[in-house]
């Protein structure tokens, strides 16, 4: 909304764009943009442009605006396994299988308490990062004790700090479990011995993994483990993409940056976040960047109460507008 009504603005105030703005709007985001990727490929000439910007943006924990030029793929399922054919009582467990416990020694083939996953093959692919990448990383300022207190954890996993931290949060794949449930789990004590246990994983990629790979990877893991009884559900692959840090567009963007908020924006080769930018933006060869959104770092993204700053929105809505003139010139 604020793009659209920075949009607004200029034509109120300053008549004709100074070139052409295009929308492109989808609803299925969340779901993994399942009809998009058709849609690309069917209305390529739509796509065509000199720059993208995506659809998100925030600013960092010191408040200042981030841009960053690229997003993490994903593959996410969801593991079903089953027991009997209805719940029974707890004493049953003598002769009857637990398909949660079945589902906790499964989990526990996927990542090793040093955090590496253990799929066979899964890092196979991977493009590490390059020498601008990792220059990018340096001039990313440090804010490791910021969110450390913020988020009030002691420290970050493996102990990393600064741009080590950076690398393994934006370079690195994952395998995170979102949500477990099985059984009872209300208030009080129910002895019950499930029927059934479900997990939803998803796995964050980096080019160039490829979230059907991912899929075939982990049936072959679970099967070898002699888990070929637990059915997986795709709910979604997405690719990772990255774009040129230093293409106009993102010159542009950090010219305006610094005009409305005064100092130099955060510039990352990537979010650590998914989106589809590889349909819409790589696959196209559009140079693409986030920027000028109104997200900011206690925003609870995901989180109850997600919500964001009446203040970020003016300013990144006169953030966009300011791009138009730096992106035109």
């Amino acid at each position: 909304m604020l793009r659209i009504q920075a949009i607004e603005t200029w034509l109120a105030t300053q008549g004709t764009l100074p070139f052409e703005v295009a929308f492109i709007i989808e609803g299925e985001e969340e779901i993994g943009s399942p009809h998009l990727p058709a849609f690309c490929r069917d209305h390529a000439d739509l796509l065509r442009g000199d720059g993208m910007i995506w659809e998100t943006g925030e600013r960092n924990i010191d408040d200042r605006p981030r841009i960053d030029c690229g997003a993490k793929g994903m593959q996410y399922v969801e593991l079903v396994v089953r027991g009997a054919a209805y719940d029974l009582h707890s004493s049953f467990a003598t002769v009857v299988p637990n398909p949660a416990w079945r589902l906790v020694w499964a989990l526990a083939t996927l990542k090793g308490p040093d955090e590496r996953i253990l799929i066979p093959g899964f890092y196979d692919a991977i493009r590490p990062p390059g020498e601008t990448d990792l220059r990018a990383l340096e001039s990313i300022p440090d804010t490791d004790a910021a969110i450390l207190a913020d988020y009030q954890i002691p420290a970050f996993l493996g102990g990393v700090r600064g741009v080590e931290r950076l690398r393994r949060h934006l370079f690195e794949p994952t395998c995170n479990i979102c949500g477990v449930v099985s059984g009872y789990t209300g208030a009080g004590s129910k002895t019950v011995l499930p029927s059934e246990a479900r997990v939803k994983i998803d796995f964050r990629l980096v080019p160039d993994m490829r979230p059907e790979t991912v899929m075939q990877q982990l049936r072959a893991h679970l099967d070898a483990q002699g888990f070929s009884d637990i059915a997986i559900i795709d709910l979604g692959g997405v690719y990772p993409a990255r774009s040129d840090l230093n293409s106009s567009l993102v010159r542009a963007m950090v010219n305006a940056a610094e005009t409305v908020y005064g100092v130099h924006p955060v510039v990352t080769p990537t979010m650590a976040g998914t989106g589809p930018m590889y349909d819409l933006a790589e696959a196209t060869g559009t140079p693409t960047a986030s920027g000028a959104g109104c997200g900011y770092h206690g925003m609870q993204i995901h989180a109850p109460n997600e919500h964001i700053r009446v203040d970020d929105y003016w300013l990144a809505m006169r953030w966009m507008g300011v791009f138009l003139r730096a992106f035109a010139a």
